[in-house]
């Protein structure tokens, strides 16, 4: 009895966390952040885009987001975030 007891205590825990929310990056990210303070908060980006136009150095950072409960890798979603002399000017999902 003791030890249904704690298969199911064991189990209730793990469909708790499993249940948790993914907090997309465009929450944390703001507006005149600098590239380092977007790296402490999201790491280093998968893919970097950099071009020079007439409004200075334009940089585009993407990240992608998986879940990889149980080894299955499951895109959770993606975040670009543009930069401007090295500013966020703009982000999006």
């Amino acid at each position: 009895m003791k030890y249904k007891k704690i298969m199911l205590l064991f189990l209730v825990v793990i469909l708790i966390s499993s249940c948790s929310t993914w907090i997309p990056p465009s929450e944390k990210i703001k507006l005149g952040m600098t590239r380092q303070e977007v790296m402490k908060i999201c790491g280093e980006p998968q893919d970097v885009g950099r071009r020079v136009d007439g409004a200075g150095v334009i940089e585009m950072w993407v990240y992608f987001y998986y879940d990889a409960w149980l080894g299955y890798n499951r895109r959770l979603g993606s975040c670009t975030i543009f930069f401007c002399n090295g500013v966020v000017r703009s982000y999006q999902d």
